[in-house]
């Protein structure tokens, strides 16, 4: 979860990440990941509006409360 000090120009989310692996035979493994954003609180930057930068950057974009992104 990140929970950001200044809330005006940052945005708060909460961040969930999985791992599944299976062992075939011997040394051989199908895996699969799976990685959840979910933004709680948006910030107030209009600028960037909708457009958050996933966990390399905190825009602090307006309009991105609920949105969820799920990669695999």
């Amino acid at each position: 979860m990140r929970l950001p000090v200044d809330m005006v120009d940052r945005s708060q989310m909460s961040y969930w990440s999985n791992q599944f692996d299976y062992e075939i035979c011997d040394g051989f493994y199908v895996l699969t990941e799976f990685n959840w954003y979910h933004w709680m609180k948006s910030g107030d930057h209009a600028a960037t509006a909708g457009l958050e930068g996933l966990d390399l950057i905190n825009l602090g974009s307006t309009g991105v409360t609920g949105n969820d992104i799920v990669r695999y």
